[in-house]
Order: structure tokens, then C-alpha cells, then sequence
């Protein structure tokens, strides 16, 4: 079987939609999180972002659990993709969204018997309904980038951004702007959105018979469990590194590769984006390929995509100080240098993302685990080290070396996998663990 094409075709339009709609899902965030930065007092903004992280944690979870085994067992056409397991997608999407509302509800009871005047109880009382729509939002913008439709989940969030921006405007004008109008804006926008969205998953989802709900909903667990620890792990491994940062050289440090991070922080978007496109893509062209097959085809996806990091990265070494002037008015400009151990970081990233991609594609997402620890491991015996030997340069070099150990890790593993295969043959079905189902049918 050749390696299907991505020049010459759709593929390439669908992989820009997805960047696009990455684009303005992170810009309509962060619309939202710099208006009432600048209009709530600081301890009732500071409240909205301990809601916001669990906010963001809840959306790791969905993303490890839901979206991205649906992204392999669920993205070909609907005359494939078996209806019972899309119901059982779309049901999970509900169920979480419901769930996260409870938990917001808790939460703010919690804070209530605790201490009933802390601005916390409104923050999290107040976010359960905007939250539980933002999710259904959220995950039909992500089912129909699985099913192949990123330009209808653009759309949606068109729809979203021009509500949230126009409300938004609308109370900040009048005056006397409050969290209750923010959430108000998030709830009326999230809510249109939602509708939108939720109505365009229904039409497409697969037309095939048989299966089973129950057994989608199991499979989306067995195999999102390996990718939800491994996202645990890297986020623990953050925070560890963050208040090591902070303990060892204060706050202001903190802050500085915080501002660095944040001059760099439109490639995350981009490498979100380059990941929701690329793994239902190759699940979609590569249904019944071999895994050498997979591999080549991921490469050629990230390959295309190398400009984009490569030419961004160029920019930032070369003007990256007066953009930092301009940026953030003359501050943080005394430990510039550090910002080039960052700018090789996020190249290791680029290149350890097509095989992180290719081990979901593969089915083997447990392999994803151990590069993970070997990560945490070099934060704590490497990265924490270096941050008291040689300050804001041993910091940000002790990112780039936690890089460097899982983008190995991830390869000797890969590497390894294949050399496990050599004995199938180069036009055989994939079919490599449990996680997998009976036939390439059913998937």
C-alpha cells in the first residue's frame, strides 16, 4: 500500500482550519482572562484563576479520556465508524461536562463552610454553568476536527469568539464591570456555540451498525488511562519545577521565565493544533496501513509543518530582545540570554511530537509512560541542580535538558517497538495491543 499523499489534496486545507481554530480558541482565553485581569480586583481575579486551573486540569482529563481516543478509533468516514461507539463518544462529552458542574458546586461548598465571605464561593459557584457549556462547546469543536471537519469547528468558534467579544464590550462600556457579567458573557456565548456545535456532531456521526455504548465508553478509558497519567506526570513535573524556581531564586525569576515562556507561547498553540490534525488524519488515510506506513506518513505531516517553528524560533533569536522591549515595556531583559536554552527547547519538542503522535496511532500509548518518568526523574535529579548551581541559566537549560530526555526516551522506545515488528509483515494489518479491536471493521 503507497503512502497516501498530503500535498495535492484536502489534507493540507483541514490541517490549516485546525491551526486556525487552535488560533482562536487560545485568543478568545485569553480575551477573556486579560478583560478581567484588568477590570476585577486583584483578589477576586486572583479566585477566577484557581477556578481557571481546575478548569484546565478538568480539560486535560477530557482531552486523555475522550478526544483523543476518539481521534483513533472514531475519525474515518461515517460509513465506517460504528454509531453505537460515536454515541458513546458524544454521551462521555455530556456526562463530563455535568460532572465538572458538580464538581464546581462542591468546590464552592466547600470554600462556604470553610470561609463564607471568601470572593473563592462565587468564583467557583458562578463558573458551574458557563463551564459545563464551554465543555460541550469545547468537545464538539474537537469531534468534528476527529471526524475531518475542522472548517465547521472554526465556525463554532467564530460563533463563540464574536459573542463573548461583543457581550463582553457591552458590559465593560456600561460600566461597573464584575465576574457576574464575565461569566454571563462566557454562559450566553458558550451556550449559542454549544448548540451549534453539538447539532453538526449528531449529523455526522457514523452510520455503521453494531457495537455497543457501553463498550466505547470502556475502550475510551483502557486506552485514554496511559495518556491521562502521562499528562499528570508532566504536569506535576512543572509545578515541581516551577516552586523549585521560585524557592531557590524568588519570585521575580519565576516571573522572568514566565514572560520568556510567554513570548514563545504561540508555538504551544501551534503544536496543539499540529497534534489535533495530525493523529485523526493518519487514522483516517492509514486505516488499514502498516506501521511503517503510519510512521512515514506522520513524518510527512510534521515535515510540512517544520517551517513554521523553524522560521518563528529564527525570529525570536535574532529581534527577540526588542520584541521583549516592546512587549513588556523594558522588564526582564537583564537574563535575556537564558531565552536561547528555550528557543532549542521548543525544537526538541517539534521532533519528539511526531512520535508521541505515532504511539497513539499505533496503539501503544502505555509506551508513553516510562519517557514521562524519565522526565520527572530529570527535573528532580538534573533540572532542580542546576537551578541552584547556576541560577536563571541553569533553569531554563534544566528545561531544555528534560526536553532532551524524553525526546530520547520517546525514540528509543519507538525504535524498539519497530524492531519488535520486524518479523510482521510490511503489508500487514497493525494490529499491536489489547487496546485495539477485534478488526480494522470496527474501528
Amino acid at each position: 500500500m503507497p503512502i497516501p499523499r498530503i500535498a495535492g489534496n484536502r489534507v493540507l486545507s483541514r490541517g490549516t482550519m485546525t491551526i486556525l481554530y487552535q488560533g482562536m480558541a487560545s485568543s478568545s482565553n485569553f480575551l477573556f482572562a486579560f478583560l478581567l485581569a484588568r477590570h476585577l480586583a486583584e483578589n477576586v481575579f486572583g479566585a477566577f484563576v484557581l477556578v481557571y486551573s481546575i478548569a484546565t486540569f478538568i480539560i486535560i482529563i477530557a482531552e486523555s479520556l475522550i478526544y483523543t481516543p476518539a481521534s483513533v478509533f472514531c475519525s474515518g468516514p461515517a460509513e465506517v465508524v460504528e454509531r453505537k461507539y460515536d454515541q458513546g463518544v458524544f454521551l462521555a462529552m455530556v456526562a463530563g461536562a455535568i460532572l465538572s458542574a458538580l464538581l464546581f458546586l462542591g468546590t464552592s461548598g466547600a470554600v462556604l463552610y470553610f470561609s463564607s465571605d471568601s470572593p473563592l464561593v462565587f468564583a467557583c459557584m458562578g463558573y458551574a454553568v458557563p463551564f459545563l457549556l464551554y465543555f460541550i462547546k469545547y468537545g464538539s469543536c474537537r469531534l468534528l476536527i476527529v471526524k475531518g471537519h475542522a472548517n465547521l469547528a472554526t465556525v463554532v468558534q467564530v460563533v463563540y469568539l464574536a459573542l463573548l467579544g461583543a457581550l463582553l464590550a457591552y458590559f465593560i462600556r456600561g460600566g461597573g464591570f464584575s465576574l457576574l457579567h464575565g461569566y454571563f458573557a462566557l454562559t450566553f456565548s458558550s451556550l449559542a456555540a454549544a448548540a451549534l456545535g453539538m447539532a453538526l456532531v449528531i449529523r455526522r456521526m457514523g452510520r455503521k451498525p453494531g457495537g455497543s455504548i457501553r463498550k466505547s465508553i470502556r475502550e475510551n478509558l483502557n486506552f485514554g488511562s496511559w495518556g491521562l497519567l502521562t499528562n499528570i506526570l508532566a504536569n506535576v513535573g512543572g509545578r515541581i519545577f516551577s516552586f523549585s524556581v521560585a524557592a531557590l531564586l524568588g519570585l521575580s525569576a519565576t516571573g522572568a521565565i514566565g514572560a520568556y515562556l510567554q513570548v514563545l507561547g504561540p508555538l504551544n498553540m501551534f503544536y496543539s493544533g499540529m497534534r489535533s490534525f495530525a493523529l485523526p488524519e493518519t487514522m483516517r488515510r492509514n486505516r488499514d496501513a502498516a506501521p511503517w506506513q503510519v510512521w512515514a506518513f506522520i513524518k510527512k505531516i510534521y515535515a510540512y509543518g517544520l517551517v513554521i517553528p523553524l522560521g518563528f524560533l529564527l525570529i525570536i533569536a535574532i529581534w527577540g530582545k526588542p520584541i521583549l522591549e516592546l512587549v513588556y515595556n523594558g522588564k526582564y531583559l537583564d537574563g535575556y540570554d537564558c531565552i536561547y536554552f528555550l528557543i532549542m527547547f521548543y525544537l526538541v519538542e517539534y521532533f519528539a511530537r511526531p512520535l508521541m503522535v505515532a504511539m497513539y496511532a499505533l496503539k501503544i500509548p502505555r509506551k508513553l509512560f516510562l519517557p514521562s518518568v524519565l522526565r520527572l526523574a530529570a527535573t528532580v535529579v538534573i533540572g532542580i541542580p542546576l537551578i541552584w548551581l547556576w541560577g536563571l541559566n541553569g533553569a531554563t537549560l534544566g528545561i531544555l535538558v528534560t526536553g532532551l530526555v524524553n525526546m530520547i526516551a520517546l525514540a528509543v522506545i519507538f525504535r524498539g517497538h519497530f524492531r519488535g515488528l520486524q518479523t510482521v509483515s510490511r503489508t500487514a494489518i497493525v494490529t499491536p495491543h489489547a487496546y485495539e479491536r477485534k478488526s480494522t471493521k470496527s474501528i
